[in-house]
């Protein structure tokens, strides 16, 4: 069966900000939506909530083992 004409491609952005939250700003600033299905963040900027920062349209998951 041919299914290449039915392909689905995602497009992610996978950078680690080394928990700057410089670094993590200037990702999230610079990724149009329009481009990127998904943007996975490495070692995110957690404030003194254990909370990271994003954009009000961009939805973030956590993996609760690590914070």
């Amino acid at each position: 069966m041919n299914m290449q004409g039915n392909a689905k491609h995602f497009h992610i952005w996978q950078q680690n900000v080394a928990k700057s939250s410089v670094a993590q700003h200037d990702v999230l600033a610079k990724a149009n939506p329009k481009d990127w299905d998904i943007i996975a963040l490495q070692e995110p900027y957690m404030d003194y909530l254990g909370l990271t920062r994003a954009k009000s349209k961009q939805n973030m998951i956590y993996n609760t083992n690590q914070y």
